[in-house]
């Protein structure tokens, strides 16, 4: 069974974290207008405003396609989903207040997955429906409490963020997805 997630070593997590949080509160109104959820960001101009993140990813021979930033409050705003195909490796990494959250893949047996409904996403896209899937029907397969740092993940894999202790801020993440290279 594949890997549900990978931390990546980046000697500059902190520095990333805040020169996005700046980009997101400067240059976005998604913090200002309290946006919760999926917020798309310009993967060019968010490149060239935090030349860290571009370094980040060139050591790692990646070139990001697609950026947004992820804010919630609590358990309601990012239910299980598996993500919308062809990606299957997303990178999270931490901008603010992680801290009292778990990221959790599942196992869904086949058969099982095959007998949830397809439904359409919050961006049009065709994704397996799991919300009406019993406890008994999934296996907690990999955990990552507090997101120290970057991690790359297989978003084709059931997951969920959880909300594990009370906290006073919403987390946000920046997610980047990527052209593949031959």
């Amino acid at each position: 069974m594949l890997k549900s997630f990978v931390e990546l070593p980046c000697a500059n997590t902190d520095q990333i974290s805040q020169a996005i949080f700046d980009y997101v509160m400067n240059r976005t109104t998604v913090l200002t207008k309290g946006d919760l959820g999926w917020n798309f960001l310009d993967i060019l101009d968010l490149l060239q405003c935090v030349p860290l993140l571009q370094q980040f990813f060139a050591e790692l021979k990646l070139l990001p396609r697609h950026s947004a930033i992820t804010v919630i409050r609590n358990n309601d705003q990012l239910p299980m989903h598996i993500d919308q195909e062809p990606v299957v490796a997303k990178i999270n990494f931490p901008v603010a207040n992680v801290k009292g959250w778990a990221n959790r893949w599942y196992h869904i047996e086949p058969d099982v997955l095959a007998q949830c409904s397809w439904h359409q996403n919050q961006f049009g896209g065709s994704v397996r429906d799991l919300s009406q899937l019993r406890p008994d029907q999934i296996t907690l397969c990999d955990e990552l409490l507090d997101m120290p740092g970057p991690v790359v993940f297989n978003c084709a894999r059931a997951h969920i963020v959880d909300l594990i202790d009370q906290v006073s801020f919403s987390r946000i993440v920046a997610i980047f997805s990527f052209f593949y290279q031959t």
